[in-house]
């Protein structure tokens, strides 16, 4: 299903190979002692308050993109949203991780 997505992201025109080049986009921009992390997030109730949270924002940014992807992969809803379930259940069977990405740098004087 990612790479489904992530085809279907690119195909209507978002990069996103964003988070790869992050550090380097800042750079450009004009900040120094520029610094990027990966940070590992568990997914689901197996991982806490925090975990709950963090698979609560995850599905919902599917069911934000549902209405054109579905469209753009040529799937029905109906099976969009089945896949939806099973990536939700398994999250949980498999206590899942998600990758955040965050890069940080001083404004250069």
């Amino acid at each position: 299903m990612s790479t489904a997505v992530a085809k279907g992201l690119s195909q209507s025109g978002y990069d996103v190979s964003l988070t790869e080049r992050l550090q380097e986009l800042i750079k450009t921009a004009g900040f120094v002692e520029v610094n990027q992390t990966q940070i590992e997030s568990p997914l689901g109730a197996w991982g806490g308050r925090h975990g709950l949270l963090h698979k609560e924002d995850f599905c919902l940014s599917f069911d934000s993109l549902k209405g054109w992807l579905v469209q753009d992969l040529g799937i029905s809803g109906e099976k969009w949203d089945a896949d939806i379930k099973t990536i939700q259940d398994e999250i949980e069977e498999y206590k899942t991780y998600g990758h955040l990405i965050a890069a940080y740098g001083k404004k250069a004087t």
